[in-house]
């Protein structure tokens, strides 16, 4: 598992086969700041089906964000998940 702001992501073994690839390897797009998590162009595959978010690692794959560090990802098939916190409200998404 690796975190990189709200984005958490967790090793799986297959990406579905109708997962189609993200224009641009954009994963996921801040709320607050308009900030992008982006899968590095060349070290991997950015895919989405059914509203569920997946990168593909070619070798290692470098996610950027414009206010946090660079994460590598090792090879493999990854899932994007948006992490979510507890408030008195309950459960809400955290916003990067």
């Amino acid at each position: 598992m690796i975190r990189q702001g709200d984005l958490f992501f967790v090793k799986t073994e297959e990406i579905p086969s109708d997962a189609q690839p993200i224009e641009g390897g954009v994963i996921a797009r801040g709320e607050a700041t308009g900030h992008t998590h982006r899968v590095r162009s060349g070290t991997g595959i950015a895919l989405m089906v059914a509203g569920v978010t997946y990168v593909r690692a070619l070798a290692e794959a470098f996610v950027d964000h414009q206010e946090h560090s660079t994460i590598i990802l090792p090879p493999g098939n990854w899932e994007v998940f948006r992490q979510r916190e507890y408030t008195p409200k309950g459960w809400v998404r955290v916003d990067d």
